[in-house]
């Protein structure tokens, strides 16, 4: 009876340390599917612009948003190509609307688009 005991209790470790070792091998190998991702396609005849406002003291910060009550300063703002020379005659500024456009764009081109404080 003792040994058939002994047996039982050998066995069943066994069969433990089997299971346990088969769980830790399934866990580390385990197949992970990530999102599918893709990409956007760039178009090179795009534009992009980065806003700046003026601050008080005189000086100009860049801004995420668009400026609703500065006004447009179309002395400052400018557009650069892709070559880093200076486009000029593409930048047009709605005043009504209050929306820059960039026209006839033959190449990549960023903005600098300069807005000064409201005249007071």
């Amino acid at each position: 009876m003792k040994r058939s005991v002994m047996i039982l209790v050998v066995i069943l470790v066994v069969i433990e340390i089997t299971a346990t070792y088969l769980m830790y091998k399934s866990s580390i190998n385990k197949e992970v599917k990530l999102d599918d991702v893709e990409l956007k396609e760039i178009d090179s005849k795009s534009s992009m612009a980065m806003i700046m406002v003026e601050t008080e003291e005189g000086e100009y910060t860049k801004t995420t948003s668009w400026p609703e009550e500065y006004n447009f300063n179309s002395e400052k703002s400018v557009c650069i190509s892709e070559k880093g020379e200076e486009v000029k005659g593409i930048l047009t500024f709605d005043e009504e609307e209050n929306k820059a456009y960039v026209n006839d764009i033959k190449e990549g081109t960023y903005c600098y688009l300069y807005f000064d404080l409201p005249k007071q």
